[in-house]
């Protein structure tokens, strides 16, 4: 009978952890844009007025 190490199902999970952990930042990263409120034109996040209605 296959005897199972105490490592092998917490390396699974670290690696499990990680690869979620990756999706999650790489999500975060993608959404750079806001809409603006007032005409639903799309600014930068660095952007303090919108370049087409100055809200």
């Amino acid at each position: 009978r296959h005897k199972l190490y105490i490592w092998e199902p917490l390396l699974a999970i670290a690696v499990v952890t990680i690869i979620i952990a990756a999706v999650l930042i790489l999500l975060k990263d993608q959404k750079k844009t806001n809409a603006c409120p007032k005409c639903t034109q799309l600014i930068f996040r660095d952007q303090k007025f919108c370049p087409n209605c100055g809200n």
